[in-house]
Order: structure tokens, then sequence, then C-alpha cells
């Protein structure tokens, strides 16, 4: 993969501080912000001619990161901030046809509690994507 260079803004002449974004995985958190962020966003278009993407990454490698680009990039609940959240990006540049086109339902099965019992798992399952899926509908 090519290095992509980084630019920094410059404000009066001093050079804006950017965060760290360590354990941030909210793209629209990172990019509204200010938090450094390395472009990849070429690769949305690239995803789109693949019929089941497969992500294998280890722990901390952007997995997270990579869903909350797409949904952003996705959503049509969003399209209202697409220039604020991608319009100095690669694919804000060049968007696809498929740009907050989609309504989106997103599950993070992270969030589910393993108990010591299968109902308990069951439970905490079912009301952690059941309020995923009331607020959807």
């Amino acid at each position: 993969m090519q290095l992509q260079s980084i630019q920094v803004l410059v404000v009066t002449g001093m050079k804006k501080r950017l965060k760290i974004p360590y354990a941030v995985a909210n793209f629209e958190r990172i990019r509204e912000q200010g938090y450094f962020y390395v472009d990849k966003t070429r690769y949305i278009a690239q995803l789109e001619n693949y019929e089941a993407p497969v992500f294998l990454r280890p722990r901390r490698f952007g997995k997270t990161l990579l869903c909350s680009t797409l949904e952003c990039y996705y959503d049509v609940k969003r399209a209202a901030k697409f220039d604020t959240l991608f319009g100095d990006t690669w694919i804000g540049k060049n968007p696809t046809e498929e740009k907050n086109s989609c309504m989106v339902l997103r599950f993070n099965f992270s969030k589910v509690s393993t108990g010591k019992t299968i109902d308990e798992i069951e439970t905490s399952f079912n009301n952690i994507n059941g309020t995923a899926l009331r607020n959807f509908i």
C-alpha cells in the first residue's frame, strides 16, 4: 500500500494540533472533533465490486472504524452531512452512485453480556439488538 501525504492545517501561521483517535472507532466523531485521520476512503468504491466482502484483521486494526465509515457513507440519514464528513476525502471527491442511498441498521454484538447461562446471553442479545431494531423502525 502506498503511503498518502498528510496535510496539517495551518491556522494563523500556527499548526493546528490534531488529536490521536486512540480507541475512537466512530467516524463521525473523528471527523467532526478534529482527530487525526488517514484517508482510506478510496477503498469504498472498490468494496462495491465485491458481492460478499470479508474483513479478517487482528484486534485493534480498524474493523469497527471501517464499519462506521461505511455506515456514514451509505446512510441516507447522513446525506446532509456528506460534505462535512467526506468533503476533503478521496470518496468525497469521487462519490459513487450508492452514496447516502441506504437505510442502515447497525448491530454491535460486543455489547452482548456473556452471562453464566444461555438464557442470560439470549436475554442480553435480545435486549441490545431489540433496541437497535426499535430505533431503526
